[in-house]
């Protein structure tokens, strides 16, 4: 369940005259909402205030239970290119009195696409749903360096030695 802390209420006196302070004993005051109440109105009420010098009534009162305000923030991460692709997980900002996520936490996390390219890629949470809980989402980076490669040089090839020269002209032949 969904829990608040409940406000303290502090009645409102009007009509005390020369300077009267608040009734002795003052009254108490409750709301109907309680620490699991949903969002929504709810009536709040005071009794038992005691003063030989007035006549007391009472005016019921109300008290709000608004949505929260809950950010679900992407977790950053660093991955390979090529690489496995990290898990994302949500990071929750704002949540009430004990809880530890929505009602309904986001059904899955992701960075996309599947094989992100090289820089800084967001990530995101989608699905989470709350009722209670005004939600907005900001995304993370996930920084996608380049893969390493690893340059091994050739090893050097013997070429076959080139047959000798020949000549294109003939030889002149030998003088007498």
């Amino acid at each position: 369940p969904h829990r608040r802390t409940v406000p303290t209420l502090t009645p409102l006196h009007t009509g005390p005259q020369a300077g009267d302070p608040a009734p002795a004993p003052p009254p108490t005051c409750s709301p109907l909402a309680t620490n699991t109440s949903p969002v929504g109105s709810y009536a709040s009420s005071c009794s038992g205030a005691v003063d030989p010098n007035y006549t007391i009534s009472y005016a019921d009162g109300s008290v709000s239970v608004t949505p929260a305000d809950l950010l679900i923030t992407a977790s950053s991460d660093t991955m390979i290119y090529g690489g496995t692709v990290p898990t994302i997980s949500p990071i929750y900002t704002g949540l009430q009195a004990g809880d530890t996520e929505p009602a309904t936490p986001p059904t899955g996390s992701t960075v996309a696409p599947d094989t992100p390219p090289v820089g800084s890629n967001a990530s995101s949470c989608p699905g989470a749903v709350d009722p209670h809980d005004t939600l907005s989402h900001a995304a993370g980076p996930v920084s996608v360096p380049p893969a390493a490669r690893l340059h091994h040089p050739r090893p050097a090839t013997h070429l076959p030695a080139r047959p000798p020269a020949t000549r294109s002209r003939p030889r002149p032949a030998p003088r007498a």
